[in-house]
Order: C-alpha cells, then structure tokens, then sequence
C-alpha cells in the first residue's frame, strides 16, 4: 500500500502547523467536537459517516489537533498541521515495535477500516491511513490525511 512519508506531509501542509493561519474550526467527528484543518472538513466529514454506517457508534473521544512533538520521533506530529485524529486512545492504543497486527488489540473492525480505505479524492487517490497497518507501531487511534491539500481540493467521492 503506497502511503506518503510523514516529512512529505509535513512539506505539503507547513504554512498551517499549530494553526500559524489563525484559529482551525471546530467540526462534529463521530459526535465529537474537534478542531481540524480547514482543507480537511469534507474528508473528516466522510471518515465519521463512514465509521458510523459501518456500526462505530459509540466513541467517548475524537481529538484531532493538538501542537506537539511527534510521539517517539522528531519533529511535529501530524496532529499540530490538523491532518491527523485519535479515536477512543484507551481502547485503540498504541503499541511500539509491535509488528505483529492484532484485530483484539482495537475497536475498529476490518469493515469500518475498509471504509475508510475506501474514502478517495475525485482523482482517485485513496484519502486516509490508519496506525493500525504500520510496520513497526501499531498506533490503533490514530487516522490521518495521506493526500496533499491540492488533492483534496478536487473533492470526496466514498462509498460505504
């Protein structure tokens, strides 16, 4: 699965890390409220509902910008540019030199991460990329955008 490098998100997104353009607007993730980047709303918008319409009803915590470090690595995280969520942390955790996948170890289930798979600009590029399918962390909260601004400004085309 072609994914781009986390120095590629940040060199496609830099200009808004720790919303140096002003305040990021708070938007409805699974029910929550969440500040996200502005380019990113329409494919927030499609990552809920298509978690929803696959049974991931009952989340108690979405959290999507945060101005930090990334975790275990250096320099920002994806959260500080708005491009990244963490859903439900204490049961979707994060696992370090795990390689090994393990459905037990998350709330979300194949269906609703396939969903999300699905999720493509209008140019086809598939939108989202889960921690939970890294090689050496398995990160099971974390989803982040995984296109340029440039591609999501072609728009969403999902289906559940």
């Amino acid at each position: 699965m072609n994914m781009a490098s986390t120095p590629t998100k940040r060199i496609w997104w830099r200009g808004e890390e720790c919303q140096k353009q002003g305040k990021f607007p708070y938007m409805q993730i699974l029910g929550k409220s969440t500040p996200v980047h502005p380019d990113t709303i329409e494919a927030w918008k499609a990552l809920s509902l298509a978690l929803l319409a696959t049974g991931y009803t009952d989340a108690y915590s979405v959290w999507n910008y945060n101005c930090r470090q990334i975790t275990g690595g250096s320099g920002l995280s994806l959260h500080a540019y708005g491009i990244a969520t963490d859903v439900d942390p204490p049961d979707n955790r994060m696992y370090y030199n795990w390689p090994k996948f393990d459905w037990s170890k998350t709330k979300f289930t194949k269906a609703q991460v396939d969903a999300v798979y699905r999720i493509r600009t209008k140019g086809g590029r598939r939108v989202f990329l889960w921690g939970g399918y890294w090689n050496s962390v398995k990160d099971y909260m974390h989803w982040e955008i995984d296109v340029a601004p440039s591609h999501l400004a072609s728009g969403i085309d999902w289906d559940t």
